[in-house]
């Protein structure tokens, strides 16, 4: 039996082996990739000595990411008169859809389909769509149908059709050649040491980029600080209120006796709003709000109580609220520093 001819990039040979080495010309049937199961038959090599970490993954061409490797390929246009012989118009150097069809042992629209999804890269190897006109000028009496623009062909682009198309055996036979005559350059992966410092340099690539998106997050929390210093203050400020009688009660008023004191201290007055008549006193009676003097009007909070009945007028009744926050502020301008009481069942806590 002859030797196999060498150059298979994913066949093997096992030689069987006696005491004295390996038989010759003992070898097995070639185990093929699905992709290439229409592989010639015979087309095999001897075991070679593979390099540790090599990496043999088969290609398939057929996928979006091996454009390159079609890029690669796409001179190697006898290959096509390896698997079958290709139909061309007189000057042999274009071919028709119908004639890619035939080549390919495909339905017309097959064809149509992939140059549909792969046009661009069709492109590069002169694919081109004509006139009806301009074809019969340089192919006359050619065209059996009557369509008004004819797609063209090079050679090129029908070896670039078998590298994409699937549902074909003829196409799978011009991929296996391809891949064949392609010289096997193993892929040496990183062992040991080598794999170790990159590891270390990958790693410190992404400690450096954590360090910067943080020091960029301090940078942006720096700039907002006095934003939400200020939301801070401002809902701490605005948000806890409580009556003028239960400030009151704090330093031991009563609600009339804190209403007359912050009026008496030019903190808060009466403001009227209006007249009503009072059914128990068969008369007239005016109706009053309480409102902060200018310089303590953010001292207070004046918010509506819609649940009480409205002023004669139709006017919802406002009530003037202590802003916690500055409960000490109005004390103060009200001589009561140092004159807080703790109501009852807080006193004697610790």
């Amino acid at each position: 039996m002859p030797a196999a001819p060498l150059g298979c990039r994913r066949s093997a040979v096992n030689y069987a082996t006696t005491p004295s080495g390996p038989a010759k010309n003992s070898w097995t049937p070639p185990q093929t990739h699905p992709e290439t199961s229409g592989r010639r038959r015979g087309m095999a090599q001897p075991n070679l000595p593979v390099p540790s970490g090599a990496d043999f993954t088969p290609v398939d061409l057929t996928t979006p990411d091996a454009r390159l490797r079609r890029d690669a390929l796409a001179a190697r246009v006898d290959v096509l008169d390896k698997v079958g012989a290709l139909r061309a118009l007189p000057d042999d150097m274009h071919v028709t859809t119908e004639m890619v069809a035939e080549f390919y042992e495909v339905p017309t629209g097959t064809v149509r389909a992939l140059v549909l999804d792969n046009r661009a890269e069709l492109e590069t190897d002169g694919y081109r769509v004509v006139t009806r006109s301009a074809f019969e000028v340089s192919y006359p009496k050619q065209l059996t149908s009557s369509a008004s623009r004819i797609a063209l062909f090079p050679r090129r682009a029908v070896l670039r059709v078998g590298m994409l198309l699937r549902d074909s055996a003829v196409a799978r036979r011009v991929r296996d050649y391809l891949l064949d005559a392609e010289p096997v350059t193993p892929v040496m992966m990183p062992t040991g040491p080598e794999l170790l410092a990159h590891a270390i340099l990958e790693a410190q690539k992404m400690i450096a980029a954590k360090d910067a998106q943080i020091a960029q997050l301090d940078g942006k929390l720096a700039a907002a600080a006095p934003k939400l210093e200020y939301l801070d203050r401002h809902v701490a400020e605005n948000d806890d209120v409580v009556t003028i009688e239960a400030w009151g009660h704090l330093y031991g008023l009563t609600e009339p006796k804190a209403f007359e004191l912050l009026r008496g201290k030019d903190i808060i007055y009466r403001h009227l709003v209006g007249k009503r008549w009072s059914a128990s006193k068969q008369r007239l009676v005016c109706e009053y709000e309480h409102l902060p003097y200018g310089d303590c009007i953010d001292w207070f909070s004046r918010r509506p109580q819609h649940d009480a009945p409205r002023h004669h007028n139709g006017q919802v009744r406002m009530t003037l609220y202590v802003k916690v926050f500055h409960s000490e502020d109005i004390a103060r301008k009200a001589g009561l520093v140092g004159q807080m009481t703790l109501p009852e069942d807080q006193e004697g806590q610790p």
